[in-house]
């Protein structure tokens, strides 16, 4: 490290706002363009740097450089700058997920809570071993294997009793089956967002 580099850190530990200026003179512009080059918009960018020495001044009693100082800034704001952009990728999907419902208002003829409670019913009327595995599968999330070891049956007898509560469910709610594959869509673009 460069004995210039140890003295200002010295003084900013030290409490030196003169050492702080320097250091701020020197390095902020600099600092908001090598924030920039991670495609960050020169606001942003500012916004950052500040954030950088407003925490290295609070603490600087504890500021440890192990090479130069300019190293250990430039490493601080790429540092930064990828905390901020993994933060924006984060507020996108949460803001898509929030927005999502208004951009399906087609569907509003058709009350969510009165299908799931014709599904409910459906499920309900299967006859008992259809019912009691579908439930398993569908919502204890078993897979068959598991539902067969558990229910003293084969892997193949609960395939077929699956198949027989989808094509129950399928007949019995065929006049809203589009609906529902949009319904099964849109949830599968969330796991995507």
């Amino acid at each position: 490290m460069i004995n210039s580099d140890l003295l200002l850190i010295e003084k900013l530990k030290n409490g030196d706002n003169e050492a702080f200026d320097t250091l701020f003179r020197e390095y902020y512009a600099k600092l908001v363009c090598f924030a920039q080059n991670f495609s960050i918009d020169q606001d942003d960018a500012k916004g950052i740097v500040q954030e950088l020495f407003i925490k290295l001044w609070e603490r600087r009693k504890q500021l440890s450089v192990k090479s130069s100082l300019k190293s250990y800034l430039y490493q601080s704001v790429r540092n930064a700058c990828i905390n901020y952009l993994n933060h924006q990728k984060v507020e996108v999907k949460r803001q898509a997920r929030i927005q999502l419902p208004t951009k399906i208002e087609f569907i509003d003829q058709i009350e969510t809570s009165e299908l799931e409670h014709e599904i409910y019913q459906i499920i309900e009327s299967l006859p008992v071993q259809c019912k009691k595995i579908f439930i398993l599968s569908r919502f204890e999330d078993l897979k068959y294997s598991e539902i067969g070891e558990k229910l003293g049956i084969s892997p193949r007898t609960v395939e077929v009793q699956i198949g027989r509560a989808l094509k129950i469910l399928k007949n019995k709610l065929k006049d809203h089956f589009v609906i529902i594959l949009i319904i099964i869509s849109l949830e599968t673009l969330f796991v995507f967002l």
